[in-house]
C-alpha cells in the first residue's frame, strides 16, 4: 500500500456502552474448557469505526454529544486514550445508549438487545451547525444509520458540498432501510448478510446470493465499494465497474472470543486501505485481516489492532 498524505476520517455518531456476556473459550493443556465471562467496554458503531481506524495509524475525528455522569467521561477518555481526536458538543448532552450480547461458546451472538432511544434526537436538526467547518476538513466522512433523518441528510450534504468521501454503516438491521434511501451518495457501504437482506429486501442462504444482492446495492448507487460480511465464510464486494467477488476468512481455528465488533473493525480496515490507495480487492483484504483480529478478543475493539498486526495477516492469509 502506498501512503496517500492529508487523509483523514471524521466519524459522526455516539458513544455507547457494550456489554458482552459470553462463554469464553480458553486454551490449557491442549485442551478447551468453557468459563463464563463478562466484559464492559466502549460501543457504539461510528465510534468503534473511529477507534479502530486510530489504531491503524489513520488521524481520525469523532464528533459526538456529551453523555450524561461518571460513564460519560470514562467513554470520552477510553476513546481519547486510543488514539482518537474526540470532539464532544457539550450543550448537546444524551442519555447513555447501551448494548448487550449474550454469545456462545464458538462466539457467536445467541441473542442481543439494544437501548438506542435516547441517539435519534441527541442527533437531530441542527447538531452539525457549529462543527460543520470541521467535519469538512475531512477526506472521508463515516456515519450509521442511528442518528436522525436530518443529521444523516445534513452529513450527505457535506460531503457533497466538500467533496469529502462518505462511508454509511447500519448500526441495526431496523436502520436498514433509513440508509437505501442515501445509497446513491455512499462511496463505501459495509453490512452484514442480515443487514443486507433486510435493505434489499432479499434473502441471503448461499455465497452467490450474497454476490448478486453486493452488485444491487451497487446498482443502485454506490460509487465506490460495498461489501457484505459472511463471517467466517469471509465476504463478498462489488464494485461499480465489475461483478461482485467472494474473498475468504482468514483462518480463525478455534480462537474467536467474540464476534461483536468483527464487521466495524472491517470497516475501520476497508477505509485504512483504501486511504493508503490500495486496490478495492486489496482494502477488502486488509478489512478481513483486522476483522479477524478484532473477534480474537473478549472487547468490542481490540487493542492489538494495528497497521502491522494487519500487514501480517494478509502476507500468510492469501
Amino acid at each position: 500500500m502506498t501512503e496517500q498524505p492529508n487523509q483523514s476520517v471524521g466519524c459522526i455518531g455516539p458513544m455507547g456502552l457494550d456489554v458482552l456476556v459470553a462463554a469464553v473459550a480458553r486454551k490449557g493443556e491442549g485442551q478447551i474448557s468453557q468459563e463464563a465471562g463478562i466484559t464492559v467496554c466502549p460501543g457504539g458503531v461510528s465510534r468503534n469505526v473511529a477507534e479502530n481506524l486510530a489504531r491503524l495509524g489513520v488521524p481520525v475525528s469523532l464528533f459526538t454529544s456529551r453523555v450524561s455522569g461518571d460513564l460519560g467521561t470514562y467513554l470520552a477518555e477510553e476513546t481519547k486514550a486510543a488514539g482518537v481526536a474526540v470532539v464532544v458538543r457539550p450543550d448537546w448532552e444524551m442519555e447513555l445508549s447501551s448494548y448487550c450480547a449474550w454469545l456462545l461458546s464458538d462466539g457467536e451472538v445467541e441473542s442481543d438487545a439494544a437501548d438506542y432511544g435516547a441517539v435519534e434526537s441527541a442527533f437531530g436538526a441542527g447538531f452539525l451547525d457549529p462543527l460543520s467547518d470541521a467535519v469538512a476538513q475531512h477526506t472521508f466522512l463515516v456515519s450509521n444509520s442511528d442518528i436522525s433523518d436530518k443529521a444523516l441528510d445534513q452529513i450527505v450534504h457535506l460531503s457533497e458540498r466538500h467533496g469529502s468521501s462518505l462511508c454509511l454503516l447500519p448500526a441495526s438491521v431496523a436502520g436498514c432501510n433509513r440508509l437505501r434511501r442515501r445509497i446513491g451518495h455512499a462511496t463505501v457501504m459495509v453490512l452484514s448478510a442480515r443487514e443486507a437482506e433486510t435493505m434489499m429486501q432479499r434473502t441471503i442462504a448461499r455465497t452467490d446470493e450474497a454476490m448478486h444482492c453486493c452488485e444491487s446495492i451497487v446498482s443502485e448507487g454506490v460509487r465506490g465499494l460495498a461489501v457484505i460480511t459472511l463471517g467466517r465464510t469471509g465476504a463478498v464486494y462489488a464494485c461499480p465497474d465489475g461483478r461482485a467477488t467472494h474473498l475468504s476468512c482468514p483462518d480463525l481455528g478455534r480462537d474467536v472470543i467474540s464476534t461483536v465488533g468483527g464487521g466495524d473493525a472491517l470497516a475501520a480496515g476497508v477505509l485504512c486501505s483504501l486511504l493508503r490507495g490500495s486496490s478495492s480487492e486489496e482494502a477488502v483484504r486488509f478489512g478481513l485481516a483486522a476483522a479477524a483480529i478484532a473477534v480474537r478478543t473478549s472487547r468490542t475493539c481490540a487493542k492489538e489492532l494495528s497497521l502491522e498486526s494487519c500487514q501480517a495477516i494478509v502476507s500468510t492469509s492469501w
